[in-house]
């Protein structure tokens, strides 16, 4: 009855949709609920709970949630999919296909979709790569790195020398995901690059994350040599750089 309850609620069309979005995020956690109470602040203990009843809850009042506000359905999409009801896949290529939602919205249902194992990710995956938006496109080669590598690569080459600055922090965050001696030669490239003062300031801290999650030696090297040098002339260095990355995150988002 308290789950029914709570998506009956994330349903309602007259409640306000930040409040029906902490709805869905609720049946969400339902089989591992969070310690700390989100009203009164204090702990407490709800132990496991069985997660088909979160599910059945949300069944009940998916399609009326499915034909929400943007955000509501994106958040009821994702639910769905973690929960595991099929029922949401076409809802979820709907989303991630629709160049007219919003970009966050689709990177969402994309995640989703990938979770899920949907067979038309592949699709998604290949329209999300050529999209106006640079964090869709981001989206679409992070998800063709996952799933095959080495084509996704010289793409995410091509994309440190000639895509925004958004792109290559996006690039940058890739390469720290995957794995194999082109990735850590591409690295170590850039490395130099970093070295010779040639990688952008908005760029610098993304680098140096990917290049820390591949710890050869090669690599352990260059990023000693640059971290030295960097210190050497000013003791302050890591800051800026994690300024610099900050702001243009932000300037991409705006």
């Amino acid at each position: 009855e308290n789950a029914a309850a709570v998506a009956a609620y994330a349903a309602r069309t007259d409640a306000p949709v930040m409040m029906r979005i902490e709805a869905l995020r609720l049946l969400g956690q339902w089989a591992k609920p969070p310690r700390r109470d989100q009203v009164t602040g204090l702990t407490q203990d709800l132990g496991a709970r069985e997660p088909k009843i979160a599910v059945e809850a949300l069944k009940q009042s998916l399609a009326d949630l499915l034909a929400s506000p943007n955000a509501v359905r994106s958040e009821a999409a994702k639910v769905a999919a973690r929960l595991g009801i099929k029922d949401v896949g076409p809802v979820l290529v709907t989303l991630a296909m629709d160049t007219k939602q919003q970009a966050s919205i689709r990177i969402d249902a994309l995640r989703a979709m990938e979770a899920f194992g949907l067979g038309a990710v592949e699709e998604a995956m290949r329209a999300a790569r050529s999209d106006t938006d640079p964090r869709v496109r981001t989206e679409g080669r992070r998800l063709l790195a996952h799933v095959r590598p080495e084509e996704a690569l010289p793409e995410i080459v091509h994309t440190l020398e000639n895509g925004s600055i958004l792109e290559r922090q996006g690039a940058l965050a890739i390469l720290g995901e995957m794995r194999g001696t082109r990735v850590e030669s591409e690295l170590a490239r850039w490395l130099d690059k970093l070295l010779a003062g040639q990688v952008p300031p908005e760029a610098r801290l993304d680098l140096l994350e990917a290049a820390r999650r591949h710890p050869t030696p090669a690599i352990k090297e260059k990023l000693q040599r640059y971290e030295a040098t960097a210190t050497k002339n000013d003791p302050l260095s890591p800051y800026p750089v994690s300024y610099t990355h900050l702001r243009a995150h932000e300037t991409g988002r705006n």
